[in-house]
């Protein structure tokens, strides 16, 4: 059988306004895969800062409206595979791969009837029993899950377990190189003076990665010391009005002179430099791509003890966990690395190790390479 020179890939992605964790897996899985073997080409629902990105990156987008299945008026949703099934044989896409889980409920179906394979590519545990059932994964060909706790969750009910790969998202250490004068001015732009101790945590301002305890956890640290700030990195478009929430919450408890929000922020890597610890409140995770980050910085992390985040980080070996919802826990454990830099430097030095052998972009690229490569042969 002969084999075709280079087949075109098909990523679907459901939201165009937001850059956040898995926005930049699908960046960097299209931009390390063999482009003279495959031709990616996303498509998103409408324009947004995602699209900018994409186009930034010289990657190819189409638009099609993704609308879900709604019992009451399903028709959107059938217009929606109708759309990518013209578009899947009119281009002679030969994979479909979800972005996400929800993508798969359309895309699916669209495969089966164009003939080709769909991935389902899973990046957190954060789904209802209702997302699972109705997102249609088990008539997927394969599921890609970026933990292993991701896949317990997955393989319970919804997939058969030998149709589950699990693939660590990897980044390049080549990107987490910054350039200190501009660390210093983001430092100087926040007002934060060179004699504070701060303590960040990067993520979408969501109920889910733990906002509240994040601000209780700085609560119980203030009574004991005033020389540190803290940094919530992110913005709440996924769930519009939480940040204001929270932001009111601060001015409560009188900790608004500590908090600092800075909503969406391009520079990560050098938001992340200047912090002296990383935490994660996290309920819900599927791999925290955060803290992966912060060890390849060297900044010593606390996080809370859940699937996936627990994969990344060893207690007391290259980190340390806490329990769900404890902030005494967490600030009980940000003091002791603050007050103890030989014990920081160990787990940075533990940390840095473990990232660079265990979630390199290299590898997963590879992983996810080879699965396109049999899917071609067969």
């Amino acid at each position: 059988m002969k084999l075709i020179k280079m087949m075109k890939i098909a990523y679907v992605h459901i939201n165009s306004d937001v850059v956040a964790g898995q926005e930049k897996v699908l960046i960097n899985i299209i931009n390390g895969i063999n482009r003279d073997k495959f031709q990616p080409i996303v498509i998103l629902p409408e324009e947004g800062i995602f699209a900018e990105a994409l186009r930034e990156n010289n990657i190819q987008i189409k638009f099609i409206n993704l609308a879900r299945l709604r019992i009451k008026n399903p028709f959107p949703y059938l217009r929606t595979i109708y759309q990518l099934y013209v578009f899947l044989k009119k281009e002679g896409v030969g994979i479909i791969h979800t972005s996400g889980l929800f993508p798969n409920q359309y895309c699916v179906i669209a495969a089966k009837l164009a003939k080709i394979p769909c991935i389902c590519h899973i990046h957190t545990t954060a789904y209802t029993n209702k997302d699972l059932t109705n997102s249609l994964l088990k008539y997927s060909d394969l599921a890609i899950t970026v933990s292993r706790g991701v896949k317990e969750v997955m393989k319970k009910t919804h997939i058969n377990e030998n149709k589950i790969e699990v693939i660590y998202n990897g980044v390049d250490p080549n990107c987490y190189k910054v350039d200190t004068e501009k660390v210093k001015k983001i430092k100087e732009g926040l007002g934060i003076t060179a004699a504070s101790k701060i303590i960040g945590q990067v993520g979408q301002i969501i109920k889910r990665k733990g906002i509240y305890y994040f601000i209780k956890m700085a609560e119980t640290i203030i009574k004991q010391r005033k020389d540190i700030r803290f940094l919530l990195v992110g913005d709440d478009k996924y769930e519009p009005g939480y940040m204001k929430k929270m932001e009111e919450l601060v001015n409560k408890l009188n900790l608004s002179d500590f908090i600092i929000f800075t909503g969406y922020r391009e520079e990560i890597p050098e938001l992340i430099s200047i912090m002296d610890i990383t935490v994660l409140n996290a309920l819900q995770e599927g791999l925290g791509m955060v803290l992966i980050e912060a060890s390849l910085l060297n900044k010593p992390v606390v996080v809370t003890d859940i699937l996936g985040c627990n994969e990344v980080i060893e207690n007391n070996i290259t980190g340390l966990l806490v329990p769900p919802k404890d902030y005494n826990a967490m600030a009980e454990q940000v003091l002791k690395i603050l007050n103890n830099n030989s014990f920081a430097k160990k787990l940075t030095d533990n940390a840095k190790n473990k990232m660079l052998r265990e979630f390199s972009l290299k590898q997963q690229i590879e992983q996810i390479s080879n699965i396109y490569e049999h899917y071609i042969k067969n």
